[in-house]
């Protein structure tokens, strides 16, 4: 049989899709709401750019390629820039390369900046604490692996109890409350950093909302936190698919910095994942020391382009400040979907290296 291709929206994809596309991600290195059918179905519900390249090849296996549709032929990863991890979706022996999907859905340019799977250009990697058969226990694993830091941890915790009060580890909080604060802290966060924020665009409000009040289908949101007294003073927030969790959002209390709360929030996490219900964390990218120090596995990230006339394309970093342009620039793309937030982003960020 031809095998054939077609570009739909996510609505139409039949109970079968969803069936198989849900088995293809399982097991392995895409176990993870990110690529969940119904977490596409979610992001389509604030943004409606979002299409999927569903293809069958000669014998009848599936591959599926979730991505925004942008101008000029040029297309962007489902959730960018919150998909840490993105790329096609495949059955076993899926044998049609991605150039191919482009080509006949009219698109030019897929950039990616996190696949998962080989390509040109390393990327890092996606670290990630597994409780899953094979991989060493997450929290005995840090014990072991950073000992020093782990006791660090519990002398910052009995100290923050013996100074502050009652510590407690809620794994699944629901109170809107602890949302709004979180939201709150992030905000204030880019504002003092002068980092683009994700979060102002309109879609990303909504998909967040969405997300928090419930989530679509079988992904929902969920939040962890550290409170003193009943109050948070550190969280996480974002997707959780059966027991794959990955966070988007994280911050805490500036008053409480001393006590290192982030660090005591995701010690306390790995200590009771599987109490929660969750068998893997995923701590994203590998941009910050800390990640490295808590995750007992790791999965890696390649960057570049599909393009659809072949031409195998890589990024690369420039340096010194052409570099911090050409970043900013491209998280202002990724997170902003019409003319008046790519301009507004260009402003706020001119202005931010302007008083650097």
């Amino acid at each position: 049989m031809p095998f054939q291709i077609v570009t739909i929206r996510p609505g139409e994809l039949s109970a079968d899709d969803h069936v198989r596309w849900s088995v293809a991600i399982a097991r392995g290195d895409k176990y993870s709401p990110l690529f969940h059918p119904d977490f596409v179905r979610l992001v389509a519900q604030a943004r409606g750019d979002v299409q999927i390249i569903r293809a069958e090849d000669r014998r009848g296996r599936l591959g599926f390629l979730p991505l925004h549709r942008r101008q000029f032929g040029f297309s962007r990863p489902i959730a960018a820039t919150f998909s840490d991890y993105h790329g096609a979706i495949r059955e076993p022996g899926f044998d049609l390369e991605p150039e191919t999907l482009l080509r006949a859905a009219g698109i030019r340019r897929y950039k990616y900046f996190g696949r998962i799977g080989p390509g040109l250009k390393p990327a890092g990697r996606g670290l990630r604490a597994d409780c899953l058969d094979g991989y060493p226990a997450p929290f005995e694993h840090f014990e072991t692996q950073h000992a020093k830091k782990a006791k660090q941890l519990r002398r910052l915790r009995r100290k923050l109890e013996r100074e502050q009060g009652a510590v407690e580890l809620i794994l699944g909080d629901d109170r809107p409350e602890t949302f709004d604060r979180l939201w709150a802290w992030k905000e204030s966060q880019f504002r003092e950093t002068g980092r683009h924020n994700v979060l102002r665009p309109l879609w990303a409000v909504e998909l967040m909302n969405r997300l928090h009040e419930g989530g679509r289908g079988e992904v929902s949101g969920f939040v962890a936190s550290l409170n003193v007294n009943g109050e948070p003073i550190a969280t996480e927030f974002g997707p959780r698919w059966r027991g794959a969790f990955h966070p988007w959002i994280a911050a805490y209390d500036p008053a409480f910095a001393e006590y290192s709360p982030g660090h005591l929030l995701v010690a306390g996490l790995l200590e009771g994942m599987r109490d929660a219900g969750l068998d893997r964390y995923d701590l994203g990218h590998d941009d910050a020391p800390y990640k490295a120090m808590f995750a007992n596995t790791s999965v890696a990230l390649t960057a570049g382009a599909w393009r659809a006339d072949g031409a195998r394309e890589a990024t690369f970093n420039l340096p010194g400040l052409a570099g911090q342009i050409s970043r900013r620039w491209e998280q202002i793309c990724l997170a902003e979907n019409d003319a008046a937030g790519l301009l507004s982003g260009a402003a706020t960020a001119a202005i931010s290296l302007i008083r650097r």
